[in-house]
């Protein structure tokens, strides 16, 4: 794909991406953002593997992280170009499993990091599905992360409204969360 900059912080993800393992390139780069929001490049690859990938909520959010910065960037304004004309696309429903399965293992290991990660690039590469979130909510809850499981539980929620367990779960965590949110608002 169009690489914005294969140099720099971002040069793990640029890697993994050219060697065929887009999840962690997409791992690489959402940790890299995390860190410097202000990435452009980090972003910008981001934003080129969501158009590769049909995913075109995730594309317009990181291209519009760039054009914040940098209003007439001209590899960003085509990509802009390109984000708009795309169509969602889902992966198959095994590969988002597969990857969630996956990190499940790492987290039953006892590597929560790595497989907040994988589940983090699973949600990425597959918008339109609520188990990545489903898994974010379950891993952030066990870590006493109340506030950051509802936020996923909701986006689970929102992917699959008429599913009956994300709603009890959204509304169990509304209740446990409270006392962080309340404490945060402060």
């Amino acid at each position: 794909h169009m690489v914005y900059s294969n140099k720099g912080p971002g040069y793990l993800g640029y890697l993994n991406d050219l060697t065929g393992r887009r999840v962690e390139a997409v791992a690489s780069y959402l940790a890299l953002v995390r860190r410097q929001p202000e990435n452009d490049s980090a972003w910008y690859n981001l934003a080129a593997i969501a158009v590769e990938e049909g995913q075109p909520t995730n594309a317009a959010y990181a291209i519009e992280r760039v054009l914040e910065r940098a209003p007439g960037d001209a590899a960003a304004l085509a990509l802009a170009e390109r984000v708009e004309g795309i169509e969602r696309t889902s992966p198959p429903p095994p590969k988002t499993r597969r990857i969630c399965r996956r990190a499940r293992r790492e987290f039953s290991d006892g590597d929560a990091a790595a497989a907040i990660a994988r589940l983090g690039a699973a949600a990425w590469l597959d918008e339109a599905s609520p188990l990545p979130h489903h898994f974010l909510s379950n891993i952030h809850y066990l870590a006493g992360r109340p506030a950051k499981a509802l936020e996923h539980a909701r986006a689970a929620l929102e992917r699959a409204p008429n599913n009956p367990m994300y709603r009890r779960n959204v509304a169990a965590l509304e209740h446990d969360a409270a006392p962080e949110m309340e404490e945060a608002a402060r």
